[in-house]
């Protein structure tokens, strides 16, 4: 899995992970994790298709939290930067270290 990037180097699903009090935070990292593991065979309640092949990942908490990604080829998924570019990426495994 990979979280895009945009041109100037923000991350801004990183962004809105940092954003979120502590127990939020922890909520959609889990959700992120679980999309992680099970990548595509993850299903309702957690995932939802919304289009081709986007797709958005369901977490609940204090609020209802959607985080969008892709399914690309070769089982890959990418949380790409909201403003389309995708071009610079880093692995989930590093995104809140």
């Amino acid at each position: 899995m990979t979280l895009g990037a945009t041109q100037a180097g923000r991350c801004p699903v990183r962004e809105y992970l940092t954003a979120l009090p502590p127990g939020e935070r922890a909520r959609v990292t889990v959700g992120i994790d679980l999309l992680e593991n099970f990548g595509l065979a993850l299903g309702m309640p957690h995932v939802r298709s919304v289009g081709d092949k986007l797709w958005e990942l369901r977490v609940r908490g204090q609020v209802q939290h959607r985080v969008l990604y892709v399914a690309a080829s070769g089982g890959r998924l990418l949380l790409p930067d909201p403003s389309g570019g995708t071009e610079n990426s880093e692995t989930a495994h590093g995104r809140l270290s």
